[in-house]
């Protein structure tokens, strides 16, 4: 990939300048109230909690945010929980491991069964560190458990011995309903969470955040009539999630925006964060809107059809926001943007010399659209989903060459058709 300074200074300027068209130029006063557009801040609500009570009414008032923000969505039920417990402690290994008279016997079985040993006691020690393997056969040894021949017979035994069932709780990584509120309280109340809370004041000006939001929904409802604004919510919970949509709501974790400055930043890979700010949000609200309007029949077919597809929701998104950056849309660094655009007809022509533009094998598609901090198959400076980005150009030149609108674009299944009446090819600068 070759670069040139000049051309990378013009690019920079640009992505930084708001796009001088009328769009952008010349918006209407906007009225909330006229798309239907409604938003909670619960923020506020959130750091007010002081019991466990009162977190489990705000959680049944918002159940979107507790299954999905707060982690109760991913926890196994009691019945399923169970049911690995009968699976386990029938099979004629366990059964005969829990029939053992003495200890040392329980040691040489393990040591000849070193998966068994870890999983029967990794986990509980590391959560237990004052306990030993002596601790285990001692529990087991007592255990009536292999004698429980139903689901129901082990929900009653494990009911009357409650030691053991912590003992399960542990090994299966299972955590009831009422430990999750539990925890999920005591970290909401841990100083750590304060400070998010206190910076998410300092960053974000939720009520702006918001009438930019409905903006964007009153644009989307300009093109698709159809289109019903979900309510918006506004959360933190420790990095349990950045953003969740439904046809009637759509939560926005403001912890996972904080940026470059922010005590604490989501536990994810750096080449992600880089895209973890403010100035994001709209652009990545407006894409999970762009999925009821974008067609995916032909997704995963071909390398074709993943970038028209893709190129797509950037086109929906770009038309929604005029006067958002390229570089923005595309959820790519300043630099990565830059790196891109003065390098498309290198990148273009790898996809060509390499003959992967009708590649169908999943694994080689990955690499070129999906998530990754760079293509080194390209050129190491090559951001990752770089085949969005191609997609994105051809789709730009086929709505101008067609003098199509987005509306058109959409319903336009055939990747092919589109890429031909592109006419894309892309110049060395």
């Amino acid at each position: 990939m070759k670069y040139n300074p000049f051309i990378c200074l013009l690019l920079l300027f640009a992505m930084v300048s708001c796009k001088e068209d009328d769009s952008c130029g010349n918006q209407e006063v906007f009225d909330p109230t006229s798309v239907g557009f409604a938003y909670e801040n619960l923020t506020h609500e959130l750091y007010q909690i002081q019991t466990s009570t009162e977190l489990d009414g705000f959680f049944q008032e918002h159940p979107v945010v507790k299954d999905q923000f707060f982690g109760f969505a991913n926890l196994q039920s009691e019945e399923d929980f169970f049911n690995e417990i009968l699976n386990f402690t029938q099979s004629p290994v366990v059964k005969d491991l829990y029939g053992l008279s003495s200890y040392a016997a329980f040691e040489s079985t393990l040591d000849q069964n070193r998966s068994l040993r870890e999983f029967l006691t990794f986990l509980w020690i590391n959560k237990n560190p004052d306990k030993t393997d002596q601790d285990i056969f001692e529990l087991i040894s007592k255990s009536q458990v292999t004698q429980q021949t139903s689901v129901r017979e082990i929900a009653q035994y494990l009911a009357q011995n409650q030691q053991e069932r912590s003992y399960y709780e542990v090994i299966f990584d299972f955590i009831s309903e009422e430990q999750a509120l539990k925890e999920n309280f005591e970290i909401l109340k841990n100083p750590g969470v304060d400070t998010i809370y206190y910076e998410i004041l300092q960053v974000f000006d939720v009520d702006a955040l918001a009438f930019e939001i409905g903006r964007a929904f009153a644009n989307v409802q300009k093109n698709f009539p159809d289109f019903a604004p979900p309510k918006v919510k506004f959360v933190y919970s420790a990095f349990g999630k950045d953003m969740y949509l439904t046809d009637s709501t759509l939560v926005i974790g403001l912890d996972y925006y904080l940026g470059e400055g922010a005590t604490y930043r989501p536990n994810i890979y750096d080449y992600l964060l880089t895209r973890m700010r403010p100035e994001y949000i709209i652009p990545q609200v407006v894409q999970y809107v762009s999925l009821a309007y974008n067609p995916s029949s032909t997704l995963g077919d071909t390398m074709l059809d993943e970038m028209i597809y893709h190129g797509k929701a950037l086109a929906f998104t770009q038309t929604i926001l005029p006067c958002t950056a390229d570089s923005i849309i595309m959820g790519y660094s300043q630099q990565d943007f830059a790196n891109a655009s003065v390098s498309e007809a290198v990148i273009w022509s790898h996809f060509l010399e390499n003959e992967l533009v009708y590649e169908e094998n999943p694994n080689l598609i990955t690499k070129y659209v999906d998530e990754r901090p760079n293509v080194p198959e390209i050129d190491p400076r090559c951001p990752g989903r770089i085949g969005r980005y191609i997609g994105w150009q051809m789709v730009k030149n086929y709505l101008k060459n067609e003098k199509a609108d987005l509306k058109e674009l959409l319903i336009e299944s055939n990747s092919q058709h589109v890429l031909r009446r592109s006419k894309y090819n892309p110049r060395l600068p």
